[in-house]
């Protein structure tokens, strides 16, 4: 019966410390506890097998077989709940190898899904760096910009005052219809090899500067985008008409201003402006050079 007792205590002790005692262990620490337990059966199975006598019975415990057979009856009682629990043993064996197989999947899952996070996340900083980058690089731009925009306006700025000092220098002692008449005359020759093209244009702009309130300044504007039209320089050209046109509106070259420009547009293949500055000739100055009009409005191919 000692024996009997003993193997009931330590199944007691064993089970009592077995996976089932403790519901938060990880699969690993379950997987140890059974390792432990299945150890533990069969311990106890070995001690049965060492003190189990058999059915036949001694000479000497003939008085005593009511006692051994109960005895016995316990015994293998004992050993078919051992059976059972090494089944048990083998079940959840398998149902944690199930679980461990089911939790390294989820670990691989979690890898992967991290890996992904992680890359997202690389990704957003790279293309938020690359953000502050093409700001940065926007602002330095914009500095650089400004600065030099800034250095070009003080160095025009510069420049149109030392034009000014040397207009006053050169032409501040000249009338005005003297000068005017001067600036007339190296663009006003018979011979075209004769003009002089530079000087003309140099003449007029004095005249402007120093008389913008005289009555020939509508005329010396016109001249001065004639001498501009006469070396190609178109986009001046155009400024100096459109100016002469916007400026001295009612004066006597108002309408060569205007038509001027047209001319100029189709030069410079301006098309569309050309049939615009054309079509409001017409409209302000219905009865003058139709058929100069006609021939560069074909030029523009004007609708």
């Amino acid at each position: 019966m000692r024996l009997i007792k003993s193997v009931l205590l330590t199944f007691c002790l064993l089970f009592s410390t077995s996976v089932f005692a403790n519901s938060n262990s990880s699969v690993e620490d379950l997987k140890t506890r059974m390792d432990n337990f299945d150890k533990a059966l069969k311990r106890i199975n070995k001690q049965i097998s060492n003190n189990y006598v058999g059915a036949k019975k001694m000479p000497s415990e003939a008085q005593n077989s009511k006692a051994n057979d109960a005895l016995l009856f316990k015994i293998q009682s004992l050993e078919e709940t051992i059976q059972g629990l090494t089944g048990d043993i083998e079940r959840l064996t398998y149902e944690i190898e199930q679980l461990k197989e089911q939790q390294k999947q989820q670990n691989d899952e979690s890898g992967i899904r991290f890996k992904e996070i992680e890359s997202k996340i690389t990704n957003a900083d790279r293309k938020a760096q690359s953000l502050i980058d093409e700001k940065e690089q926007i602002k330095a731009a914009k500095v650089e910009a400004e600065k030099k925009k800034k250095e070009k306006d003080e160095a025009d700025a510069k420049a149109k005052k030392d034009k000014e000092t040397k207009i006053k220098a050169d032409f501040g002692q000249k009338k005005p219809d003297e000068l005017y008449k001067l600036a007339l005359s190296f663009i006003n020759v018979k011979d075209p090899k004769k003009k002089n093209l530079k000087e003309a244009e140099r003449h007029f702009e004095a005249f402007l500067f120093l008389y913008p309130q005289h009555k020939l300044a509508g005329n010396a504007q016109y001249w001065l985008g004639e001498t501009y039209f006469s070396a190609s320089q178109f986009e001046k050209a155009a400024k100096t008409f459109g100016l002469g046109y916007e400026k001295y509106s009612t004066h006597e070259k108002a309408p060569d201003n205007l038509f001027k420009l047209g001319v100029t547009f189709v030069k410079m293949k301006e098309l569309e402006k050309a049939c615009q500055v054309f079509s409001i000739f017409e409209g302000n100055y219905p009865n003058m050079m139709a058929k100069r009009i006609a021939i560069e409005k074909k030029n523009a191919k004007c609708q």
